[in-house]
């Protein structure tokens, strides 16, 4: 404000400006919103057997077995990874519930994870 009058107006491009700032701040920051978790696979198990993790949170699948595994799940959040010894493999949650998983060569491997809202 100078000389006591003010201009009118002036506000608004500015407002408009950091609204548009904070939503392109928020799109780069949502990915740092959702954890990684890590599921081994590991003398025909996995480890661990049962984890609860948020929606949109990752999980990632390490084959650190001498035997190929293949991780599948066909509830919830639906995968099938053919992993052989050595490898990982990242599978994203965005949907609540439980999910199911087995190992289609080794049918006694099963885990359980929970994606909470």
């Amino acid at each position: 404000m100078r000389g006591g009058r003010r201009r009118e107006g002036r506000g608004r491009p500015r407002a408009a400006w950091a609204a548009a700032a904070l939503a392109q701040l928020l799109l780069v920051a949502w990915p740092a919103l959702s954890a990684d978790h890590r599921v081994v696979q590991r003398e025909r198990q996995f480890a661990p057997r049962e984890l609860s993790i948020a929606v949109n949170d990752r999980v990632t699948f390490v084959n650190a077995d001498e035997v190929v595994h293949n991780a599948f799940s066909e509830r919830g959040v639906t995968f099938d990874i053919r992993q052989p010894p050595g490898t990982s493999n990242t599978v994203a949650f965005p949907v609540a519930g439980d999910v199911d998983v087995q190992c289609a060569i080794h049918p006694r491997m099963k885990l359980v994870i929970h994606v909470r809202p």
